[in-house]
């Protein structure tokens, strides 16, 4: 089974199984499809249990049989009211949690909402409203599901009235247990902002992809986007606090434990973009390991914060070069570095496997 969109909790991405190998891979040949039927961008992990894959668009969640690809169910919400600013219009899957009352799958909604479905009908068993679309919050990320609690954080955070929080909810009735403010609003964390103005608030630090969830001791790892406005450095100087970071949280109380900021200050609209890991090395070393949409791959000591690498995997340049009305050309680009798919950690060989995109943007600002 791989009931949640990194297979586990801890975010590493490894599949055990080894079925496939080198000396048969050259045999595979599909087992059967299925067809959406309509045009959609799907950019859905798969949640795989009991021969049911599971997986979602924007507006819909399917149920299908993982050996035919026969359609056991399908989910559908209205898309309303429909929020001004999602362009991409996608979401990137589900969790899914056992018991012990009965089994439930959690997704969110691009309309503001967080739902569960029952994974043997589809049947909706509850929906909790999680933001205001009106502002632009989307919610596509693949939430995670532990002790009874649902784990979600909003999108947006490009949008000039988003500020990026993490929930979470009760998973059986879906009322909201605690929400805790990415972007904090007091004490020192908070004066890494200058003072918000009308014309340029303070907002931005989002997520929009996944976490991780350390069991043993019920913290939480959320990644969090970039400030904005995305590219006009000079009128936020400072950490800007919780941006480019991930931060652990306890996943009861919805308090902070630390954060791990990878970035002090991004002005190219970058993100961490896809869940952390959490890494037991063969040394015995407990890293917290991100990539982002920066180009490079960070392992951080999970418990001293300790930066123990920062490695570039992707073309990185002129990156240092301010971004003014006379345009400038960086590496990688707003669509380059590693994106929301992220590494993953192979215990067998102590190695990490990190895919990128060599993609530069060239743009100009002006104020």
């Amino acid at each position: 089974d791989w009931p949640m969109y990194n297979r586990g909790y801890d975010g590493t991405r490894f599949s055990p199984l080894a079925q496939i190998t080198a000396a048969n891979v050259a045999t595979l040949a599909p087992l059967c499809t299925y067809s959406l039927g309509v045009k959609a961008n799907l950019q859905s992990g798969i949640v795989a249990v009991d021969g049911t894959l599971y997986f979602t668009t924007a507006v819909a969640t399917y149920a299908i049989d993982a050996t035919t690809c026969a359609l056991r169910w399908k989910h559908g919400y209205d898309y309303a009211p429909k929020p001004p600013f999602d362009p991409n219009k996608v979401n990137r899957g589900l969790a899914y949690l056992a018991g012990p009352d009965r089994a439930r799958l959690f997704r969110g909604a691009n309309d503001g909402r967080v739902m569960a479905l029952d994974p043997a009908t589809g049947e909706e068993l509850w929906s909790a409203g999680a933001g205001d679309p009106s502002t632009g919050e989307t919610f596509p990320a693949a939430p995670i599901a532990w002790n009874g609690l649902v784990f979600m954080g909003n999108a947006g955070g490009d949008n000039f009235a988003v500020k990026g929080r993490m929930m979470a909810f009760d998973a059986t009735t879906g009322g909201r247990v605690w929400s805790f403010d990415l972007l904090p609003e007091n004490g020192a964390a908070a004066r890494t902002w200058p003072q918000g103005t009308e014309r340029f608030p303070k907002v931005g630090g989002a997520s929009w992809t996944s976490y991780a969830l350390d069991t043993a001791t019920g913290v939480v790892y959320t990644p969090t986007g970039n400030a904005a406005p995305d590219f006009i450095a000079e009128v936020r100087p400072g950490r800007n606090l919780y941006t480019y970071s991930v931060v652990a949280l306890d996943a009861r109380e919805g308090t902070l434990r630390t954060f791990y900021q990878l970035l002090d200050h991004d002005y190219h609209d970058w993100d961490i973009a896809a869940a952390p890991s959490l890494v037991r090395t063969r040394a015995g070393q407990n890293l917290v390991v991100a990539a982002g949409k920066d180009g490079h791959v960070y392992g951080t000591d999970r418990a001293s914060g300790r930066r123990i690498y920062a490695t570039p995997v992707s073309t990185i340049e002129n990156v240092d070069a301010p971004l003014t009305g006379m345009g400038a050309r960086f590496c990688p680009g707003v669509n380059g570095g590693v994106e929301w798919n992220g590494p993953s950690y192979s215990p067998h060989t102590n190695l990490l496997y990190v895919r990128f995109i060599d993609w530069c943007t060239r743009l100009s600002t002006v104020l």
